[in-house]
């Protein structure tokens, strides 16, 4: 992994903590107006504080083992918009492989182990070669900031705890489910979309009347609602091939 050397004045902007196998780096907001977040890789869990800065930590293995080295995390700030890239670079995770015997017993070790013992191996029945992820990336967010947060495969679960400042957020994950927890007496417009999935929740909204589902919907489910009052703030919701879940706190 490549590291990047920081005046000192860059260094009031941006720090960097590692210890053990957890990666923490933050970023000033002070200057901010809309936050936008791009992940890769991860299941991503999403918090909002009173805070000045973006926080996010990496307690995350890939194959059993910590990517701490692997971790590829860039920062652009222009004209008010702060955008974070976070990706991992494969060339530092082995690959795993997993031997199946007779639809059940599973085997697993790493490509070069395999390669090793290949010759002395029992014959398996199925084998899969890959990346076995576990843990989660945690993100920290300021309060009444613009925020657009994706990730391509992972899970998203965000607890917003409903500033009665003006909200914009938007989350979309492509390969892994929405879940996120807002006050049942928030008032926000609700934008709500699965192309292949179902979207569950256990609060009562105004569904628009004048709204036509979208045309690439038609194996998900698309929702335009409001809660409460409209026009307060917005949250748009998107899990293109998995489910979004909406709960109230």
């Amino acid at each position: 992994m490549k590291y990047s050397i920081y005046t000192a004045l860059l260094l009031l902007f941006c720090t960097t903590i590692q210890a053990q196998d957890i990666y923490t780096k933050s970023y000033a907001t002070n200057d901010v107006e809309k936050v936008q977040l791009e992940f890769m890789w991860g299941d991503l869990n999403v918090t909002f504080a009173d805070v000045n800065q973006v926080e996010v930590t990496y307690n995350l293995t890939v194959n059993g083992k910590s990517v701490t080295d692997a971790i590829e995390l860039s920062d652009k700030k222009r004209k008010g918009v702060l955008k974070l890239e976070g990706d991992l670079d494969f060339d530092e995770i082995e690959e795993q492989i997993t031997l199946i015997y007779q639809g059940e017993k599973k085997v697993t070790m790493s490509k070069d182990e395999f390669n090793k013992r290949k010759s002395s191996l029992d014959k398996w029945d199925m084998m899969n070669t890959g990346y076995d992820f576990d843990g989660h990336i945690t993100v920290v967010l300021p309060k009444n900031k613009i925020v657009k947060l994706e990730t391509t495969y992972g899970d998203i679960e965000v607890a917003f705890d409903g500033s009665k400042g003006d909200h914009n957020l938007s989350v979309l994950s492509t390969y892994g489910h929405v879940d996120m927890t807002i006050p049942a007496s928030i008032s926000t417009d609700l934008d709500l979309s699965s192309s292949y999935g179902e979207i569950y929740t256990d609060i009562d909204f105004k569904v628009n009347p004048n709204y036509t589902k979208r045309q690439d919907c038609q194996f998900g489910d698309h929702i335009k609602a409001v809660l409460n009052t409209k026009d307060q703030g917005s949250i748009a919701l998107e899990a293109t091939y998995d489910n979004i879940y909406l709960r109230k706190i």
